[in-house]
């Protein structure tokens, strides 16, 4: 049974490009541009330029490189290009940052590529930007640009084109806002500062709250350094991403501490991009939380999975060592919380189907349009996607009984069950075939819509034998008639049991369905679970 954690681009591409880049120096004019148009092509994700005056020669002005370390280890590295462009009769500057990260997830090594880059005014007013992110044969490209009071932005995969529009006030920054507002004020002890800015890799906007702390001294790679220690928020919904920056009194960020140990240091081009020092750190199993037994005589790794995913109900002790598991875990049928102090709580798991009396007594929110509707990674309107789903059970129907059918055709089609795809998309996963919990949770989803079943995928984690405890894990809920019930098309089994801890689910529409998965976030290397009761 393959088990994979769902630590993707959402939450790790936020994390190193949160602290990354630098102010701009002034430039001189500006001009309308013409827009950028994304484009797919047999099969192929690429963006094409309508228009658009080829820029002269760029005169880089700033360059920050930065290495990336994950529990002590390299893993990558980070760099803002900080240039004078002309386009045209307009001087603009550019402001690009490249990342890559190397891991590995239970011996596979995955890979992600990520570029972001925005042209601002003079002044930092926002003009246009793009992204590129890229992992295991998936690409997703982004634009977007500033209409009046507007931003216009594009994300295109493999079969959608989605548009999104946001409000858009002048004060508003690109994506190295953060860095700009450091530089031009630096921080003092004890003062806060509010921004909002375009963030990648949502390419919307978000707010970030800064907070120092005081000057402390604090370890770089080349030695200690007294540097103003600051607390960045940033706003992700419901939720929010945590992390520290060191900056230095005129305001150069040095070194940051992401989510889930992740750290940057501010360096030179010829260390951060020697790839021979790049170590290995396996993402899945070093974040596996393993649980706290009950006094059992089934107690091998084995017994445990199966005795969890047979269950009818099973009651967990879920600690935090930081936050409230309350704001972390979701609440509703399938499993339930009941506060004990402000760090722990008692996780009722049930098990969910469409003949199950309901034990919940307050109303359950029926799906929203968007959970039947095509998006980019759930693209329910694919032809590909419309063959397969109107295949399987043609004379069904039985929702319920349909739903069966398409979560075991999915676990049965993905014969390449990898962990190299850093989230592809439905409509990639119905043509290669390949990939991990997340490929095989868009597949199923956008197969049920496309049967007029509404779908999310959820995430939390998942019991595993092979693994001795829980990874983290994407999964699919399905509506029927009354109820989400949640489905697994790794598994195939016509359901789940109560080997599954909910953190949260998705739509997958939009800037802000991603940000939902902010949620692991809160609790990465911080959850502790203690089985109490297996029924």
């Amino acid at each position: 049974m393959p088990v994979h954690p769902i630590l993707r681009f959402t939450t790790v591409c936020l994390t190193v490009f949160l602290a990354s880049g630098c102010s701009p120096p002034a430039a001189t004019e500006f001009a309308t541009q013409p827009k950028p148009r994304l484009v797919a092509e047999k099969g192929e994700v690429k963006e094409a330029v309508e228009n658009l005056p080829a820029e002269t020669p760029a005169e880089v002005i700033q360059e920050i490189w930065e290495e990336t370390y994950l529990q002590g280890v390299k893993v990558g590295f980070t760099n803002t290009e900080i240039a004078k462009v002309r386009e045209g009769d307009a001087t603009l500057i550019r402001c690009r940052q490249t990342g890559e990260l190397h891991l590995k997830r239970d011996g596979q090594s995955s890979e992600q590529k990520m570029t972001f880059t925005c042209w601002q005014t003079a002044d930092g007013k926002l003009v246009r930007f793009e992204s590129q992110m890229e992992g295991g044969g998936s690409k997703t490209l982004g634009s977007g640009e500033i209409e009046g009071n507007k931003l216009r932005t594009r994300t295109l995969t493999i079969g959608k084109t989605q548009r999104q529009s946001f409000d858009w006030l002048p004060e508003y920054g690109g994506y190295v806002a953060v860095d700009e507002s450091l530089r031009k004020r630096p921080l003092r002890p004890k003062e806060q500062r509010t921004i909002v800015a375009l963030t990648a890799p949502l390419n919307s906007p978000t707010t970030t709250q800064l907070s120092a702390e005081d000057f402390e001294i604090t370890k770089l790679l080349t030695g200690e350094q007294k540097l103003l220690k600051v607390r960045a928020s940033i706003a992700l919904g419901e939720q929010s991403l945590d992390s520290e920056l060191w900056v230095t009194d005129k305001g150069e960020i040095l070194k940051t501490r992401q989510p889930f140990g992740l750290e940057t240091y501010r360096t030179t081009k010829s260390i951060a991009t020697n790839l021979a020092t790049i170590g290995e750190v396996d993402l899945l199993r070093s974040t596996v939380v393993k649980p706290t037994n009950p006094k059992r005589k089934r107690g091998t790794p084995a017994e445990i999975a199966a005795d969890l995913s047979s269950a009818h109900r099973v009651v967990y002790l879920v600690r935090l060592k930081e936050g409230d598991p309350a704001k972390s875990c979701s609440n509703g049928l399938s499993q339930q919380l009941e506060a004990i102090d402000k760090h722990s709580a008692r996780l009722i798991i049930t098990g969910v189907r469409p003949d199950v009396p309901k034990t919940l007594k307050e109303a359950i929110p029926k799906p929203a349009a968007d959970d039947l509707l095509p998006t980019s990674y759930i693209q329910s309107d694919d032809a590909e996607i419309i063959r397969l789903a109107n295949s399987i059970a043609t004379e069904e129907r039985d929702s319920w009984k349909v739903a069966c059918a398409l979560e075991k055709f999915v676990d049965e089609t993905i014969t390449d069950k990898n962990f190299g795809s850093a989230l592809a998309t439905a409509a990639e996963v119905a043509r290669t075939k390949a990939g991990d919990c997340t490929e095989h949770s868009v597949l199923f989803a956008a197969l049920c819509r496309a049967r007029k079943i509404p779908a999310r995928v959820a995430f939390g984690l998942i019991y595993s034998a092979h693994l001795g405890g829980f990874a983290y894990h994407m999964w699919t809920e399905v509506w029927m008639s009354d109820r989400w019930i949640p489905m697994d098309a790794t598994l195939g089994r016509g359901g789940i049991g109560c080997d599954h801890i909910k953190l949260g689910d998705s739509n997958l529409k939009g800037s802000e369905s991603l940000a939902a998965m902010a949620s692991v976030a809160q609790v990465l290397n911080q959850l502790e679970l203690e089985i109490v009761e297996i029924e």
